[in-house]
């Protein structure tokens, strides 16, 4: 008998089981260093380049193809197509804003904001902007005393600019006549496909089974095929910077990467990834002492023998910027700069590579930073604008003016409802692999993938014999697509399970309500154990 889940999604590994062979007698003792202390992210990550050209060349040869080989990029994935939409454009003054939505994988979107300058003709120089583990990403919005203590401090210059930081930014760029894509992290804003807590991280740690996503980019079967959050990111920006290069309006010849801590990170490497760019400016990340604090930035094999200044170094001889804090940066310009420096020169560039040292600035990305990034693109761009670049005062993006999901153009059912209860119980019926369908209250039964127009309600706003009229579509609905005789499982509350499971049942098949007669949060708990009952099954 072939079973169904109803009602709710999530890319599900299985489990695999090693066997070592025993041998008669212990080996002789070897020195190997996996007998040592493990090495921490926080440990010292020095770099010292090679003495010659030729020796550098070879080494960076190994430390690419080991990056691509640690975030499951080697072979290099096919660029499929992106189906890109751009849409809902705001005007404001001096510069344009579009939402844009494109597949980075097929079915997997990478969303963000398009800013264009306003007026400009022929192709413009273009940079592409990862944000770091700012708090909504690219919908951040800093609280009005928190940007007052910056402006006192001389952190910040206008409180527009400190409340929206990271749209300060794109906007500046777009005065400037520079065409910028800040994109999402996975899970941030309009990014939904992944839960946030999975991509990078509960509070108190991701649990074992994530109720969310079992077994999502954090089991034995994922990671010995070295998929991870982090390689799925790096991918995702070489896709955007693939959808940059392909607008109309984007000089490919004049491309640049820049962001802040995370979004720093994600600056290197894809500079490790990705020879199109110009320039790259990685901001409050790069040094020999922490190498980035979330799954998102870490990876098998990634770090051994290697670290993020030899990483960031793999741009040599190419313009390199970067900005230090009072942070795990804050010892850069000694411990790590220097090597840069004596790099870049050995290779006939000494001028290319610069630190701006700002130890009196916590980890940030404040104005005083941002200023600095405007210098750089200014002179590595050829922009030709006098200097210095001052930032100006902007009217922000509301977050309705930002998303990229709107009636038009709506995300896909699975991704649109986003309760607890929703996502834990499609959840289970992605781990169960069966296949499931959504109980909508307005559109009845719908097919994960379906997109449809957001809305706000529910059954509770109907009388009875309305719900009863919606629980006869639904079963016409069920009968069409699921054999008769099939096992049901139906993941709903009592308004929508009830006439449901009567007419169903009065139609042969056979329902199972796990969640019948149960509390909410006892709803969640019986989910998160029928998910766990699963996984230890395999």
């Amino acid at each position: 008998m072939r079973r169904w889940a109803l009602a709710v999604v999530a890319i599900l590994g299985t489990t695999v089981a090693f066997a070592v062979a025993g041998t008669t007698s212990p080996p002789a003792a070897v020195a190997d260093r996996r007998s040592g202390p493990p090495k921490s992210l926080r440990d010292d990550f020095p770099f010292a380049p090679p003495a010659t050209p030729e020796a550098w060349a070879a080494r960076a040869r190994v430390v690419r193809r080991q990056i691509q080989v640690a975030l499951g990029l080697w072979p290099m994935p096919e660029a499929t197509p992106l189906n890109a939409v751009v849409h809902g454009q705001v005007a404001r003054n001096g510069y344009t804003v579009d939402r844009v939505f494109f597949e980075s994988l097929p079915g997997h979107f990478v969303t963000g904001s398009l800013y264009r300058p306003a007026g400009r003709a022929g192709r413009l120089p273009a940079v592409l902007l990862p944000h770091g583990h700012w708090h909504d990403g690219r919908f951040n919005e800093a609280s009005v005393e928190d940007v007052r203590k910056a402006i006192v401090s001389g952190a910040e210059r206008f409180e527009v600019g400190g409340r929206y930081p990271l749209q300060a930014a794109a906007v500046q760029l777009a005065r400037m006549g520079v065409v910028s894509f800040l994109f999402d992290l996975e899970g941030y804003a309009d990014s939904v496909q992944i839960p946030i807590g999975v991509a990078h991280g509960e509070p108190d740690g991701r649990p074992k089974d994530s109720p969310a996503a079992p077994g999502l980019f954090f089991s034995a079967d994922a990671e010995s095929r070295l998929e991870s959050i982090m390689g799925l990111q790096s991918w995702n920006a070489r896709r955007a910077l693939d959808f940059l290069a392909s607008l109309p309006d984007v000089d490919p010849a004049r491309l640049a990467v820049s962001g802040a801590s995370g979004g720093g990170t994600q600056t290197f490497i894809l500079g490790a990834l990705d020879d199109r760019p110009v320039t790259l400016f990685p901001m409050v990340m790069v040094g020999t002492k922490m190498q980035g604090g979330c799954t998102c930035e870490n990876a098998d094999y990634l770090r051994i023998g290697s670290g993020n200044v030899e990483i960031a170094s793999l741009w040599a001889p190419r313009p390199l910027g970067l900005t230090t804090a009072d942070d795990w940066t804050k010892t850069f310009p000694e411990t790590g700069f220097p090597a840069m420096q004596k790099l870049w020169t050995m290779l006939g560039a000494k001028d290319n590579v610069r630190v701006f040292s700002m130890p009196q600035f916590p980890h940030n990305y404040n104005y005083v930073s941002r200023a600095a990034m405007y210098a750089w693109m200014n002179t590595q761009l050829k922009l030709g604008l006098p200097e210095p670049v001052v930032e100006d005062d902007f009217k922000p993006l509301t977050r309705d003016e930002a998303t990229v999901w709107t009636a038009d153009h709506p995300a896909p059912a699975k991704d649109l409802y986003t309760g607890e209860l929703f996502k834990k119980s499609k959840a289970y019926a992605e781990v169960t692999r069966h296949p499931y369908y959504i109980l909508s209250a307005r559109y009845g039964l719908l097919e994960p993938d379906k997109t449809i127009t957001p809305y706000n309600f529910t059954l509770k706003t109907l009388r009875q014999r309305e719900r009863l009229a919606w629980a006869i579509r639904v079963a016409d609905s069920i009968v069409w697509h699921v054999p008769a005789g099939s096992a049901l499982t139906i993941l709903a509350g009592n308004d929508y399970a009830a006439s449901l499971e009567s007419i169903l049942t009065r139609k042969a098949f056979t329902i199972n309500r796990p969640l019948k007669g149960l509390p909410i949060g006892q709803q969640q708990q019986k989910l998160i154990a029928l998910i766990r009952e699963v996984n230890n099954g395999r």
